[in-house]
């Protein structure tokens, strides 16, 4: 999250702390600092503690990304889930002095975040260097400032939630915090409390519902099971348990790492290839009569038998298709699009949670998908795999 994306890989998600040798955290520059001039501190992900503690240093911002993955509809900085709010506010119905280090590769709308903070810092991307952070949060053990703040804003501030235009010179030129904007301890401000009303939420109806479409959907996962374990990911590449009987990557589509390549090398055992739901989930009523569509390229037909299965839950699918039902269309290894028909299975079984959108099983193949999606018609260019199939 310091470094952001194109950091080690695309996305600078696929990373550990063990990739940035000699870096430092925040949490371990902070922890050097106040060790060495006698305080107490601890890391608590969750804001529960066992000693009430005088501050609370609190961390917060957007999780790493890197050209269009972080196009993003919203400004307001997690317009839906807000548990970095809850937990500011937890601190502070505890009456302990909060300060937010927000972490951001651009402005956002954080008027609450903002009114839950008793003091608060647009650190952006502090990069390897976390004490840097520490050396202007904290005093010496005699109480002097180390070092005063002297970055100003590079960009302006939105007051508005949908602030989307907000540039110096403009003839509505209203922001939270203009251009240039920059406090040091010499500044005596005491900011009042800003609106936090938001604007209406745009109500988009459709009649698809992405899944995979450049980028995972929210509680949505790849899963690649093997005999020995069974790994989740979210990023875009990963092998199955043992290291070697599935193997997935990122390839091209329409953009940048937009679709998956999978490679299933196993000659003895099968494995498996999911694209799951983190939590289960029924099926839209729209989707119960629809069709689940997704772009394939076939590059290595299965040299055994292997199944497509769609919409499964722990025991069974509503669809079970066999690979012979379209590879000798597929066979010129070019993207075609397949179009699967869902309201084949009895109603019970449609009623269902469904605890997987994909599931493959195979020993030797290889094939890329993309723009996975449930829609309620079918595209009109689609290999249509009609309940017959």
């Amino acid at each position: 999250m310091q470094a952001g994306g194109w950091s080690v890989s695309w996305q600078g998600t696929d990373n550990t702390n063990s990739d940035f040798p000699n870096a430092t955290s925040i949490y371990a520059g902070l922890k050097s600092q106040v060790l060495k001039a006698g305080g107490e501190i601890s890391l608590s992900e969750s804001g529960e503690y066992k000693t009430k503690p005088d501050v609370a240093i609190v961390v917060i911002g957007e999780e790493p990304y890197a050209e269009w993955f972080g196009d993003i509809e919203m400004l307001e900085f997690q317009d839906e889930s807000k548990h970095a709010l809850a937990l500011l506010k937890k601190l502070k119905a505890d009456n302990i002095p909060v300060v937010t280090v927000f972490l951001s590769g651009r402005p956002l709308w954080v008027s609450k975040e903002l009114n839950a903070s008793d003091a608060f810092v647009a650190a952006w991307l502090p990069g390897s260097e976390g004490e840097g952070v520490a050396d202007v949060l904290l005093t010496d053990k005699n109480g002097n400032s180390q070092f005063d703040f002297t970055g100003k804003l590079s960009f302006s501030w939105p007051k508005y939630d949908n602030q989307f235009s907000l540039n110096l010179g403009d003839v509505d030129y209203d922001p939270l915090f203009a251009y240039g904007y920059g406090l040091t301890y010499h500044d005596a401000i005491n900011m009042p409390i800003v609106s936090e009303a938001t604007s209406p939420k745009k109500i988009v109806k459709s009649d698809a519902h992405p899944l995979f479409v450049k980028s995972l959907a929210k509680n949505v996962t790849w899963a690649l099971a093997d005999t020995t374990a069974k790994v989740l990911t979210s990023g875009s590449s990963a092998t199955s348990g043992d290291k070697k009987s599935l193997l997935m990557q990122s390839v091209n589509l329409s953009y940048q790492e937009d679709a998956r390549q999978f490679k299933w090398q196993s000659q003895s055992s099968d494995a498996t290839l999911s694209l799951s739901y983190l939590k289960p989930t029924l099926l839209e009523r729209k989707f119960k009569s629809g069709y689940l569509e997704l772009k394939m390229r076939l590059d290595k037909a299965p040299e055994q038998g292997a199944q497509l299965q769609v919409m499964c839950n722990l025991d069974n699918c509503l669809r079970s298709i066999d690979f012979s039902s379209f590879e000798k269309t597929m066979a010129d290894k070019r993207w075609h699009t397949l179009s699967i028909a869902l309201n084949c299975a009895d109603s019970e079984l449609i009623e269902q949670t469904m605890s997987d959108v994909i599931r493959i099983s195979a020993q030797r193949l290889s094939l890329a998908v993309a723009d996975i999606a449930l829609t309620a018609k079918p595209n009109n260019d689609a290999l249509s795999i009609t309940c017959s199939k």
